[in-house]
């Protein structure tokens, strides 16, 4: 009966070395680091900005636009009233 089941070769362990790396992930999940770069940040906020723009068009720009207005015309009359009391 024995010859009929296989027998269980063994596991080679490899010894790892993690802590002689610059930036090896322990460290940067205890900081709380980003691998992500400024410039990588940027590039997605670009892509994301064509997808919507692809998507809505001239709608997007025009709600935009609408927004930045609302929000210029608030901080003018926040400013207004907290330099006349």
């Amino acid at each position: 009966m024995n010859r009929f089941v296989p027998q269980a070769t063994p596991i080679l362990r490899l010894p790892h070395d993690i802590h002689g790396r610059p930036h090896n992930f322990p460290t940067r999940l205890i900081l709380g680091e980003s691998k992500l770069t400024m410039k990588q940040n940027v590039q997605y906020l670009q892509q994301l900005a064509a997808l919507y723009y692809d998507k809505y068009g001239v709608l997007l720009f025009a709600v935009l636009l609408a927004l930045v207005v609302i929000g210029l015309l608030v901080l003018r009359r926040l400013s207004g009233a907290v330099f006349s009391a």
